[in-house]
């Protein structure tokens, strides 16, 4: 679910500028995600890990939702908001950068498994004698928190 931020920014910044259908995967787990990238400019959305993880009846209840949250905004079809979020979504150059949260590590729970190693893209955890340990280069984007399997991992306010 932490992925779907991204997709919605490039989807954002990429979309109004070509005539080309945009197929949107990654961090789409809801009919409401579904809604997000649509307004962002996505032609269809593509969902892999949540029926993975959930199986097949996923796809109903995203189906499901998804023509409820179309029905809160007023929509009729998916169509109708295709491109709705363009010029509502702040600029790169808009976007605050202030780091606000880090990665800390509960002692009693991290059971040095390494997935948080594994996926934090700033190389910011490293994982000595079985224990996870948080470095300097965390920015505080939360990955490790949502892989973290015995949830050792939180986000502290800087």
């Amino acid at each position: 679910p932490w992925s779907i931020y991204y997709v919605l920014r490039w989807l954002i910044e990429t979309s109004p500028l070509v005539s080309i259908p945009i197929a949107a995967s990654g961090g789409i787990w809801s009919g409401e995600d579904v809604t997000k990238v649509i307004s962002c400019g996505a032609t269809v959305a593509q969902i892999c890990s949540s029926v993975v993880l959930n199986g097949y009846a996923k796809i109903h209840s995203i189906v499901k939702e998804l023509a409820e949250v179309l029905v809160g905004m007023g929509a009729d079809s998916i169509s109708e908001i295709r491109g709705s979020a363009w010029g509502n979504v702040l600029s790169l150059d808009e976007i605050d950068r202030t780091k606000r949260f880090s990665a800390s590590v509960n002692p009693s729970l991290c059971t040095g498994c390494r997935i948080c190693e594994r996926v934090c893209i700033y190389d910011a955890i490293t994982v000595k004698a079985r224990m996870a340990e948080v470095g300097d280069g965390c920015e505080g984007c939360g990955l490790c928190v949502e892989v973290c399997p015995t949830n050792a991992i939180t986000l502290k306010p800087l």
